[in-house]
Order: C-alpha cells, then structure tokens, then sequence
C-alpha cells in the first residue's frame, strides 16, 4: 500500500478557503440531489412524488449508470452472452468471470482518478462521507421536523424524511448504496496499488458523481460475488447483455424487497438492562466503554480542544486527541488508544488478527469500512470525517458486542458474558411466555453436567451440548437455539446468515440423533414421554433465510415475534 503524502494533505487544508469549503459543499448538494432524482426517477409512476418535493426527472439512478458502465464493458469484450446457461457455471468459474469484470471496471476508475492526486480523491471521498453521515443521522435519528433548516443539507435531509415517511421506498436501500460506494472507494484508495493518480494536484474539480457511480459499480461486483453461492439453481437466470450489464435472477430482488419492506421499522436490539454491566467489565479490560466517549462529543465545543461540527472533514494532531480525552474523560492513555485502534480503518494490528484479512473484499470487516472505523491513521496526526465519526460511534455498542473489534484484552471470559448477557438475553422472557401459554418449557440445559452423559457427550464436536430452550406439547419435544444475528444490508450479510443457519441445522439434527438413540435415558432425566422431536433456531431480529431457503427444512427458523405469534394462545 502506497504510503499517503501528509504534507500534501496538509497543503490542501491549508488552501481549502471558507469560500472553497462552501462551493465544494454545495457542489456536493447538487451532486445529492441529482442522486435523490434519479432514485425517484428510477421507481415507476413516481412523477408526482418529484412534484412534491419540486424536483424534475431529469437524472440516471446509480442502478442505470451501473448497468451503462458494465453494458459497455461486456459489448467491448465481446462478453454478450444472451443465449449461454450459467445454470452449470460453479463458483469459482462465475469468481473468475467477475475478478475480470471488476478488473475492467478498476480500469474505468482509472482513466477517471489518474487527473488527481491519490490524496485529493481520498480527502474529497472523506468529506462526502461526513456530508452522508450528517444527512443519515437526519433521516434516521430523532431530528425534529420541525426544526427550521439552518443549511441545504438540512433541507434535504428533511424532503429525504418526508419521503421516507410516504413510504414509497426504503430510503435505507438509496443512503445504503452511496455509503458502500465511498467505503469501496476509499479501501480502493488506501489499498490498490494498481490504481493509477497524478503525482500533483488537479486544477479541476472532483466530479462527486462520477466517483459514486464508478465505484458503485465496483462494490456491485463485489456484492455479485458474494450472492452467488447462494443462487442455487436460480444461477442460471443470470445473463450478461450490452443494454443491463449483469442481470441477476429476479428472485433475489424479490426477497431482498420483500425482507427490507417487512423489516423496515424493525430496530435491531442492542443494549439491555444487562449490557450496562457489561461495558463496566469491558471496561476493566480496556479502560473504557461507549459512554465515555459520548460524553466527550456530546460535549460544547468550546469545551474540547477538539472541535468536531465546523467542519465535515479534519486533520488533528493525535496527541491532542489523546491529551484532551485524557483530560476531559478521565480515561487512561492506554484505554484512549484502545478506543482509538478499533476506530481506525487502517489499523494494522487488526489486519493482523482479522480472520477476513485474506478477503478482497471490503465489507468483510467492520475494520475495513469507513462508517465503522472512520479515522484515517497518519503517523502523528489523523484524518477524519467528523459527522462519520458521530455515527460510527452510534454503532459501537454493537460492535462490541458482536466481537467486531480486536484486542488481547477481549477474553474468552468476555465472550462468555456476552453470550449469557446478549445473546441469550431472551431466554428467560421465552421460557416465561410459553409457560404463561400453558407449555411446559426449560432453558440452558447443560447436557455435559448430567451424570449420565458426561461421558458421552465430551468428545462429540459439532454438536450444541447444551440446548437453549426446550419445551413439550403431546408427547413432543421440540428443542431450540437461541441466536442473534442480527439484520441483513447486503448480499454478504444474506450469505453469512444461510450459512450459519445452516451449518446449525446440522448441529441441531445431530443433536437430535444424539437424544433419540438415548430415548429411553431422556424420557428418564426429562421425567416425560418422547414420540417426536422437532428442531429450530429462535432469531433475535428477522433474517431473510425464509424467504430464500427450502420452506421444507428439517428445522423451524423463527424470529422470536415469529415465536411467539406461532405459539400464543387464545
């Protein structure tokens, strides 16, 4: 990875007038709006919802530039194959076909970034990510309505939540892809050294709009890659054309739409009346938790030395960072810098312990995206979007305690607690609500603790040896898993979720083979009579395996609304 020049970073802030800041700003409003046209444009019959907010249709989503840069690719390469079945391609036949795909595609990209320098598209990249991020907090946070606009930021902001609350389309979706498409950028940036720049600043302009579109069609491919496995027989659906690019099999967008609009109010679950005891050992381990540094934003910026909100983008000296935390929080140097690794994006620690490190693509970890770990490390100083920083700090907790962080300090102990105080939070509330149904039910059964199993059960591997939830009805048994995966935002996100549901389907027949070769000691310890066992796995949030997966499995997948709703009584 090519080292980032500091002093020409520092160059451009220096030279980036008030009167520059704002010309830029409003450039990148304008490159927003014509954004926000072409989604509209893009939905049919929507003409009078552009009306509304006083906009024309007069601009191309990124879906249609998508298929533009790619139809064009695909006629020049000769790679029209309208007639030929991809139904036999395997995975890594259709790997290969994309690897090239994304080859020409990092070619485009470079006819475009060879007339500036890397550090100009990345400091632009970074101040359209912070834009971005104050523009989702608007939409998605608590920002009152009614509040008067004091920028055109806001103004659009509040016509995006006013679409959103119409309900015409899932708003996320369109924020969605132009945050993949500066995450993908700026990985691309920091990391391809293939891709070509100017040795000297551009005289001219970044286009915001070129970049967005040339890199969504990058993080398109990316994405392709990342749905394939999970096509099945619907692969042979897929088609390469000059006029649509790459044509996915419509059953994919079909689900993706069916999920998102089933799911759009849901909120995923984070904290509970357990986590607060949770940030305090995370605390003891890494000398800080969320709440600390919350309290340092959320701070008047007169009282930090680190200002945050008169700009979009910032270049600070670290050891001020540092040294007013210090003094402002009380934290520890060693907890600052703690807190500061898992908020940068190219923290090399991380890259060395990531078990995705080996993956080219930049979604496979929360370290390689932008609105995740925002702070872009420069040896003493950092560079970073400062509202990106805001949100990424919304996400902390979560990452917490999904473990997408590192450190030597984060023990098999803490991933203990996690699992009893997050992940099987629920267990209790289940186990209480089938029993006020008139179902007889146990949790956290530990098979490896009854005498009569323990040995053996201790040298099966693959295989749950302790069951989460179990509960009776006629003589049947059905036994659970709990397990929180969260939502899914994207193709690797809907890959990973069917893999693990999967691979716990399998765990869980195993287990039920285990328990009806040993009917007789069950019915014994459970003080019950077994003719059946059925299987399943509880979800905290709604996943998208039933919309994809065989309606015929082997096993119940559930979200824990599903539970209930399946198991309520009159």
């Amino acid at each position: 990875m090519n080292k980032l020049k500091v002093n020409e970073i520092n160059d451009f802030f220096t030279n980036y007038s008030l009167d520059l800041q704002k010309k830029r700003h409003d450039e990148m409003l304008v490159a927003l709006t014509k954004l926000v046209i072409g989604r509209i444009s893009y939905i049919n019959n929507v003409e009078d919802i552009l009306c509304e907010i006083n906009y024309k249709k007069t601009e191309v989503s990124l879906q249609e530039s998508c298929s533009k840069i790619l139809g064009k690719i695909i006629e020049e390469k000769g790679l029209s194959l309208q007639g030929h079945n991809f139904g036999n391609f395997s995975n890594s036949e259709f790997k290969k076909l994309l690897d090239f795909l994304e080859q020409e595609i990092n070619e485009e990209i470079s006819r475009y970034t060879f007339k500036f320098s890397k550090e100009e598209i990345l400091v632009e990249l970074l101040n359209l990510a912070s834009v971005i991020s104050k523009l989702n907090i608007i939409i998605f946070t608590e920002y009152n309505i009614l509040y008067k606009p004091i920028d055109n930021l806001e103004s659009l902001g509040i016509q995006l939540k006013f679409l959103d609350k119409m309900n015409f389309d899932d708003l996320r979706s369109f924020i969605g892809d132009i945050k993949v498409s500066i995450e993908c950028a700026v990985d691309t940036v920091l990391k391809d050294d293939d891709l070509k720049f100017s040795s000297s600043q551009s005289s001219k302009p970044v286009n915001y709009i070129e970049l967005i579109r040339l890199f969504h069609a990058k993080s398109f491919i990316q994405q392709i890659k990342e749905a394939i496995p999970i096509l099945g027989e619907a692969r042979k659906e897929f088609k390469l054309n000059n006029e649509n690019g790459i044509v996915l099999p419509q059953i994919l967008f079909e689900v993706f739409f069916n999920y998102s609009q089933s799911t759009k109010n849901e909120k995923a679950q984070v904290e509970n009346d357990l986590t607060k005891n949770l940030f305090n050992i995370f605390y003891e381990s890494l000398e800080f938790q969320p709440s600390d540094i919350y309290s340092y934003v959320g701070k008047n910026e007169g009282e930090r030395a680190f200002r945050l909100f008169d700009n979009y983008l910032t270049l600070a000296d670290k050891e001020l960072l540092v040294v007013d935390i210090k003094n402002k929080q009380g934290l520890t140097l060693n907890g600052i810098n703690n807190l500061l690794d898992i908020l940068t994006l190219n923290n090399k620690s991380f890259e060395t312990n990531d078990k995705s490190k080996n993956e080219d693509s930049y979604f496979a970890s929360p370290n390689k995206r932008l609105f995740r770990a925002p702070i872009i490390d420069l040896d003493s100083k950092i560079l970073m979007p400062t509202y990106t920083w805001i949100e990424s700090l919304i996400y902390l907790p979560a990452r917490i305690l999904n473990r997408d962080i590192y450190s030597d300090a984060v023990t098999k102990n803490w991933n203990e607690l996690i699992k009893t105080s997050y992940d099987e939070y629920y267990l209790p509330e289940l186990k209480q609500y089938l029993e006020s149904m008139g179902i007889s039910a146990s949790i956290n059964m530990d098979l490896g603790k009854i005498n009569c199993l323990k040995k053996e059960i201790e040298n099966i591997k693959k295989m749950p040896h302790e069951i989460d939830l179990l509960f009776w009805e006629d003589n049947t048994l059905t036994i659970m898993d709990l397990k929180n995966y969260g939502m899914q935002h994207n193709y690797r996100d809907v890959r990973l979720v069917i893999d693990k549901i999967d691979k716990q389907i399998k765990k869980m027949n195993k287990l039920k083979n285990f328990i009806l070769l040993r009917k007789e000691k069950f019915e014994s310890i459970l003080k019950k009579e077994i003719d059946e066992i059925k299987i399943g796995v509880i979800t905290v949030s709604p996943t998208i395996y039933n919309y994809l997966q065989n309606k015929n499995s082997s096993a119940e997948i559930l979200s824990i609304k599903e539970f209930k709703d399946k198991y309520k009584r009159n």
